[in-house]
């Protein structure tokens, strides 16, 4: 577990704090575990699905849940998954007066939270369920409202294509797209589509589920945006940087436009952690990537590596003056007084400089050779400058 929301410390009685760093599946009660390994394993494999799953509380208390897991994808690649989680106890002991059938039961359960949508082969209303008021804050009422009446212009033709190809195929299908709720405009919302047919084979309805999926792509893109910029600085960090250098490499292939890197690293930063804390260390941090951001062009590449390394690409260098010129602002901004918590402080940093050639450079030997002339400049005494061109 990385992270949490208010809810879940109301639900399970312990704080964001205490979940982070533990297993999921210590949560799930014994007999459920062997199912909760397969619910992540398929979640893992990029299976969307709900299960019903019991937890057990910071009290020991058992609680039924439905339980929403949803692959996280960053970059094509599969980097974790996001769990929406809903106590169902009291529905389950308001149903369990009046239902016998357990199966019955999961289907209900499995769509309390959806708008239940019935078209006919004319998009024609049959029936809305009355979540759809709670949800969309429109009114369930059908009357002459035209096919589609909520979904945005935009995505209009992609479903009505999707509803005559599943007539078609006889097949289910799923869709994303943005729907219009009253009061907050336009919200994403995942669209399952079934046609149903008699015993005939002749086409009776599409059952449509919506569901309101905005909460989880506002996560999702906000893991997105975590994925590819420093938390502190809110500079981008090392896997935004390598791409955008590797795109620099590409374009320079095919135009000879040449480019440089500058290597920035703060001298003595563990002597201040050391002497003032770490929450001043972080305030130099940031105060540091502040100072680099505003002395640069807008079409210079900034980032944080980690730690106190910066990095900056500067693209379209035809000769040295030019890199030059923009590390001595840089020389500047940094040399200029420091007062940071009421400290002054004497801030100085080690700079090293790669160049690239048009023979084969590559984004680490680009790395390898900014980070020598780095060193270089340290080993020579600090607040120095040096410079390396890869070979």
């Amino acid at each position: 577990i990385t992270s949490g929301n208010r809810a879940l410390e109301q639900l399970s009685g312990y704080t964001v704090n205490e979940l982070i760093g533990e297993f999921f599946i210590d949560f799930v009660e014994t007999k459920d575990k062997e199912e909760a390994k397969e619910c992540l394993a398929q979640a893992l494999n990029g299976e969307l699905r709900d299960y019903r799953l019991n937890f057990l509380d910071k009290s020991g208390t058992l609680m039924g849940c439905l339980v929403k897991l949803t692959p996280i994808i960053l970059d094509g690649r599969q980097t974790g998954i996001f769990v929406g989680v809903k106590d169902m106890r009291e529905l389950d002991k308001l149903a369990s007066k009046y239902i016998d059938s357990e199966e019955k039961f999961r289907i209900i359960a499995e769509n309390v939270q959806d708008v239940i949508i019935l078209l006919n082969d004319k998009q024609e209303y049959l029936y809305v369920s009355p979540s759809g008021k709670e949800i969309f804050e429109y009114d369930q009422q059908i009357g002459e409202k035209h096919p589609f009446l909520n979904i945005h212009p935009g995505d209009v033709v992609l479903l009505e294509d999707r509803f005559q190809q599943a007539i078609k195929d006889k097949k289910s299908y799923k869709v994303e797209l943005k729907a219009m709720h009253v009061n907050k405009g336009w919200i994403w919302t995942e669209l399952n589509g079934t046609p149903v047919f008699d015993d005939n084979g002749k086409f009776k309805y599409m059952l449509l589920i919506a569901r309101d999926i905005s909460l989880q792509k506002e996560n999702v893109d906000q893991l997105e945006y975590y994925a590819y910029h420093d938390s502190l600085t809110g500079l981008p960090n090392r896997r935004f940087f390598t791409n955008r250098l590797q795109e620099i490499l590409e374009q320079e292939e095919k135009t000879g436009e040449g480019f440089a890197v500058i290597l920035i690293d703060i001298d003595d930063f563990k002597q201040i952690n050391d002497n003032f804390g770490h929450e001043t260390g972080d305030d130099v941090i940031q105060e540091f990537g502040s100072r680099l951001r505003e002395v640069l062009d807008s079409k210079d590449f900034v980032a944080r590596l980690g730690g106190d390394e910066f990095i900056a690409l500067i693209a379209n260098i035809h000769e040295e003056g030019q890199i030059l010129e923009k590390v001595e602002n840089i020389q500047q901004a940094i040399q200029a007084s420091w007062s940071i918590d009421d400290y002054a402080l004497n801030i100085s940093a080690s700079i090293g400089i790669a160049f690239s050639s048009l023979s084969g450079s590559t984004a680490t030997s680009v790395f390898k050779e900014a980070d020598k002339a780095m060193y270089n400049a340290k080993n020579s005494g600090k607040n120095l400058v040096r410079f390396n061109r890869p070979n």
